[in-house]
């Protein structure tokens, strides 16, 4: 999988004082590679530029899982870190948690 993407960021105000902010781009590459009939292992590398002037552009990797509990129901969850010297522009470590749940829709039939 591979994806683009592009944020727009409002300049936030701090105190009464107006931070500048920079767009950031994000663009990440991604496989999934399914080791049983309800899991599913995931690992992705992304780049994202900063979106505090003079701050540091981030490289960073991250592994996880995808598991299914029911036919609707997922939890899935990662861990990273930066890919840069001294792990510049972040993040040293990142986790992540996360469930999914999906609604199931069925098309009304008219007769």
């Amino acid at each position: 999988m591979a994806n683009l993407g592009y944020a727009i960021i409002n300049e936030p105000v701090i105190s009464g004082i107006e931070m500048a902010r920079d767009n950031p781009w994000l663009t990440a590459v991604a496989e999934e590679y399914k080791v049983g009939r309800k899991t599913i292992l995931v690992s992705e590398i992304y780049w994202q530029t900063r979106e505090k002037p003079g701050a540091y552009n981030r490289l960073a990797y991250s592994f996880g899982f995808k598991q299914k509990l029911t036919p609707n129901f997922r939890i899935h969850g990662a861990i990273g870190g930066s890919l840069r010297q001294h792990d510049a522009g972040g993040p040293q470590l990142r986790l992540f948690l996360g469930f999914k749940y999906e609604l199931a829709v069925s098309p009304r039939v008219a007769h």
